[in-house]
């Protein structure tokens, strides 16, 4: 495994770390499944970044997350000193995706390695219709929020303006900048720090192996660059 996923050659710092498969309850003999990336180097005495969201398919399988479908730059971070916590789908909670959000954001937090103050939303495609409702609902909670090819976006102004607003990182194919240049413009004029992430040769053609290495550098800058 590279510290950048698909890079052309292998590095010598790189860290194989694979989920550690964790659960929440949901009511009587229910429960969430959950995986967690935990961060490298782990320390007890430390407090690490927490990255939490979900996918739409199932994260476990090695094979799966160094798929087209997987988030590749999961491992990755965790290389470099954060938790990533992926929530599993579960058949009949689509509609329930950010109370599952939620319920691990509390289970997890609890955990003294966890920094509270930097917590950051992760989601892909349709899911981010559900995270988008829980910066909408609680931005106060989050140090960011990660949007990768959404198809919706939060609410600016449903935000006040005089809490704590998370950051807010897109991906973007060339063909949508323009949608959301427009959207970068009016979170700034209303506090909010927007960056759209359109890596040089993105289209919606270009090779996998390039998105993925491109992606995961923003992100990961984004998370620890502050």
């Amino acid at each position: 495994t590279n510290v950048v996923p698909c890079a052309e050659s292998p590095s010598p710092y790189a860290i194989k770390i694979e989920p550690v498969s964790c659960s929440a309850p949901i009511g009587p003999n229910h429960h969430l499944d959950y995986q967690v990336y935990w961060p490298a180097h782990f320390d007890r005495h430390k407090k690490y970044p927490l990255l939490i969201g979900d996918t739409p398919c199932l994260t476990p399988s090695g094979l799966y997350q160094r798929s087209t479908e997987a988030p590749n730059w999961a491992e990755p971070t965790a290389a470099c000193g954060a938790y990533v916590a992926i929530v599993d789908p579960k058949p009949g909670r689509n509609g329930k995706r950010d109370d599952d959000v939620m319920r691990i954001y509390h289970q997890l937090v609890q955990d003294p390695t966890v920094d509270s103050a930097r917590i950051y939303l992760f989601a892909t495609g349709t899911e981010t219709k559900h995270l988008a409702t829980l910066v909408e609902k609680q931005p106060k909670l989050w140090k960011g929020v990660l949007l990768l090819n959404p198809s919706s976006l939060p609410d600016l102004s449903a935000l006040n303006p005089i809490r704590r607003l998370p950051k807010i990182l897109i991906s973007a194919a060339r063909e949508d900048s323009g949608r959301l240049n427009r959207y970068r413009q009016d979170a700034c004029s209303r506090g909010v720090s927007v960056q759209v992430m359109e890596p040089s040769g993105w289209t919606a053609g270009a090779s996998f192996a390039l998105q993925a290495r491109e992606c995961t550098r923003a992100m990961i800058a984004f998370v620890f660059n502050d």
